[in-house]
C-alpha cells in the first residue's frame, strides 16, 4: 500500500513538473518575442537617426 501512495505522489509531482515546464516554455517564447521586438525597435531607431542626419545635411 505504501508503494502505491508513493507512486501516486510521484505521478502528481511529475504532472506538476510538466505543467511548470509548459509555463516556462511560454515565458521563454514571450521573452524571445520581446527581444525580437526590441531588436526591431533599435533598428528602426538607427534608421531614423540616419534619416535625420541626411535631412540636416540637405538643409
Amino acid at each position: 500500500m505504501n508503494n502505491r501512495r508513493l507512486l501516486v505522489s510521484l505521478e502528481q509531482i511529475l504532472v506538476s513538473l510538466a505543467d511548470l515546464l509548459v509555463k516556462l516554455e511560454q515565458i521563454l517564447v514571450s521573452l524571445t518575442e520581446l527581444l525580437v521586438k526590441g531588436a526591431l525597435l533599435i533598428e528602426c531607431s538607427s534608421k531614423l537617426m540616419n534619416n535625420k542626419r541626411l535631412l540636416v545635411k540637405l538643409e
